[in-house]
């Protein structure tokens, strides 16, 4: 069966993709999969301390992990109220594009949001979405955000 894949880092924008997510899976009657990715190994480049403390690490892993789940539980909450067929998946990564592209089958669909940000902006900062385009092996509806302009 057909998945529709949600990544979120929890902005306004991924929320835009959220509810587009949502309204393509019940377009096609799948399932949707709300995912954050997040770096772990982030945290001992943060606190080079935290390598050598492994129990203060897990403790600070296990507090981020809730904290996650509470924000992806307010926003199936907000963005997917009746909506039955949702989960919700946080997956561990340095590479949010890779995190996100492996988790989809080739029956799935991911539904990304984008800026649509160009030149120096998007050299500086990159593009989940572009990188999600480029190595994904099922469809890829990519939403843009829109401008005040």
């Amino acid at each position: 069966m057909t998945r529709v894949i949600a990544p979120t880092d929890f902005s306004e924008s991924s929320r835009v993709g959220l509810a587009a997510a949502r309204q393509h899976a019940a377009a096609i009657g799948a399932s949707v999969v709300v995912v954050h990715v997040w770096d772990k190994a982030a945290l001992e480049l943060h606190d080079p301390l935290l390598r050598s403390v492994e129990a203060e690490n897990q403790s600070l892993v296990q507090s981020i992990e809730k904290n996650l789940d509470e924000q992806l539980a307010a926003i199936i909450g907000e963005t997917f109220a009746g909506f039955d067929a949702v989960e919700t998946k946080i997956l561990h990564d340095q590479s949010p594009a890779r995190a996100i592209t492996k988790l989809a089958a080739a029956d799935d669909v991911i539904v990304v949001a984008t800026h649509g940000r160009t030149g120096l902006t998007r050299f500086l900062i990159g593009s989940v979405a572009e990188k999600v385009v480029r190595l994904a092996r099922c469809p890829v509806l990519v939403v843009p955000i829109p401008h005040d302009d």
